[in-house]
């Protein structure tokens, strides 16, 4: 298994996709924003040099967090803030 932080973004990313419905790009976005990147292409240029050590816990807490917030927005088609 790689070792980058970026991998195991993205293998969040995904998971966050499949329990939630929504989109990969939004879960990426959203996923950054939680680990206080402005968005996926800065997290994905900063994660890029990092081990998955060095992001596992704050990864999976936003993981948690952002399951709960899509599910209690009702985003479970895959749409962007439905309010």
């Amino acid at each position: 298994m790689n070792d980058n932080a970026l991998e195991l973004f993205k293998a969040v990313a995904r998971r966050v996709r499949r329990i939630t419905g929504v989109q990969l790009a939004n879960a990426q976005e959203h996923l950054s924003k939680a680990l206080r990147y402005q968005n996926f292409h800065e997290a994905r240029k900063r994660l890029l040099d990092q081990r998955d050590n060095q992001v596992r816990a704050e990864l999976e807490s936003a993981e948690k967090f952002l399951i709960h917030q899509f599910k209690r927005a009702g985003e479970l088609d895959g749409s962007a803030h439905r309010t």
